[in-house]
């Protein structure tokens, strides 16, 4: 899971960790369970079907020359 393998990261950065490696399963069931009322799952929105037909590989990169 991505959730474990951030922690993990963060963890071994901030000295709480020897290795950089993902926390375990207990980690996880414990974290969701001291954290029940404050978290919740989303779920993807869809694309919308006019921004997919109307977006071009022109329009793209052009965004992304604008962004730099």
């Amino acid at each position: 899971m991505e959730m474990k393998k951030l922690a993990g990261e963060l963890a071994f950065k901030i000295g709480r960790r020897k290795r950089d490696k993902p926390l375990s399963n207990c980690w996880l069931y414990g974290f969701l369970g001291r954290w029940r009322e404050r978290l919740s799952t989303l779920k993807p929105s869809a694309l919308d079907s006019n921004r997919a037909k109307n977006t071009t590989p022109e329009a793209v990169n052009s965004d992304i020359l604008s962004q730099s």
